[in-house]
């Protein structure tokens, strides 16, 4: 992006300059055609105080003349060539913004397609673009029906259109996208069963964290308690969730 940005200020630099040796060529041909004029005058000048002498000599001397025709045709050359520089540096900016927009386009697709449930923050990161295009492209995609969105929480998920009809499954989707929320499934699957503490201590992770996310995988009807005597429940990977990870593969092992 930042190599884009360069390149756009540079060319529109040297379009500035074209711009300004135009104008000077502008002024140029304005100053060439009134020393033409002097010239005209003094020759017509000269001529008539020599007829009366009966005197033939030039008016002006032959290497002015050409001078001034040269820098005549010279200014109307550079005039013609910035004219051209400047459309044609026009036209590929304006054609590079827009093999950049289609990339863009793209890229998102496909990062939607390998990524299921990536939020609005993990496309950004991931594609390294300007947020504002994202959002655009990502309405504009919506809209013709090539991806859908999911709110879970305050987190808006995106999917390919079609991915899945039940909103279990996307949430279930989008939930997996969080890499600690990963973790505890997919100990949880491998163990059959386990315990807070358990996952805290495989884990190493805090035990109110484990106890945050386990309830939101309870709410979410993933994880399900199973009735043992004493304080702590086990839990265990509801049927349905389980069904779900296996066909779309959704645990990274």
């Amino acid at each position: 992006m930042k190599s884009t940005r360069l390149r756009k200020t540079l060319i529109a630099s040297l379009l500035f300059a074209l711009m300004l040796g135009f104008s000077v060529s502008m002024l140029l041909q304005l100053s060439t055609g009134e020393d033409s004029i002097l010239v005209n005058q003094v020759s017509s000048s000269n001529s008539r105080n020599l007829a009366v002498h009966n005197l033939t000599v030039s008016t002006a001397p032959s290497n002015m003349i050409t001078s001034v025709q040269l820098d005549s045709d010279f200014s109307s050359f550079f005039g013609t060539a910035s004219l051209v520089t400047l459309a044609l540096g026009t036209v590929s900016i304006d054609r590079k913004e827009e093999r950049s927009s289609t990339k863009l386009r793209d890229r998102i697709i496909n990062e939607v397609s390998l990524s299921p449930g990536i939020h609005l923050r993990g496309l950004h990161r991931a594609l390294d673009c300007a947020m504002g295009a994202l959002q655009y492209h990502l309405r504009n995609l919506e809209a013709e029906d090539i991806i859908q969105s999911f709110k879970v929480g305050n987190s808006k998920h995106f999917f390919l259109n079609g991915f899945s009809d039940d909103n279990k499954v996307l949430e279930l989707t989008a939930l997996l996208r969080n890499p600690t929320m990963q973790l505890i499934v997919s100990e949880t699957v491998e163990k059959g069963r386990t315990t807070q503490a358990h996952l805290s201590r495989s884990l190493d992770l805090d035990k109110s964290l484990v106890s945050y996310y386990v309830s939101s995988l309870i709410k979410a009807d993933v994880f399900e308690t199973i009735r043992v005597f004493g304080r702590e429940k086990p839990v265990r990977v509801t049927e349905w969730a389980q069904l779900s990870i296996d066909s779309l593969g959704l645990i990274v092992q």
